[in-house]
């Protein structure tokens, strides 16, 4: 009995964990995500959500204040990923959960996810980081 509990707890907490670390990946450039993009020269920063989503709806005003703060900085994009022309893109970025926020560099070829609702703290850091990675990189 011990032993199965054990084996529960450490399946919850793999899954609690998965749910809030960062994700970085490689990606080629897709069609979806190129067609969002095409008119983009800053570093991407795309809100997956849904209306019907708690989270989604607790985050919305935390990406839109970063937004209007660091515009300078990077591209905002928010997708509904219910909505059928997004699907291609959802799928392309294998968007599982939401809402997640996916971080794409200038020259498109780096993808960094964080899933979950991020705090205003956190997604400023994210951005500023993501921005220092590509400005130190050229």
């Amino acid at each position: 009995m011990a032993k199965r509990f054990h084996i529960l707890l450490a399946l919850l907490i793999s899954l609690l964990t998965a749910c809030t670390q960062q994700m970085p990946s490689n990606t080629g450039e897709g069609q979806a995500l190129q067609t969002l993009l095409k008119d983009s020269q800053k570093i991407a920063i795309i809100k997956f959500h849904a209306k019907w989503c708690a989270s989604c709806k607790t985050y919305a005003p935390t990406f839109a204040k970063v937004k209007s703060q660091l515009q300078d900085q990077a591209d905002f994009f928010e997708i509904d990923v219910d909505d059928a022309k997004n699907k291609a893109l959802v799928k392309e970025l294998k968007v599982a959960r939401i809402p997640e926020t996916v971080f794409v560099s200038i020259d498109r070829k780096n993808v960094f996810k964080k899933l979950g609702p991020l705090s205003e703290t956190d997604l400023s850091n994210t951005i500023n980081e993501q921005t220092q990675q590509t400005t130190s990189s050229h």
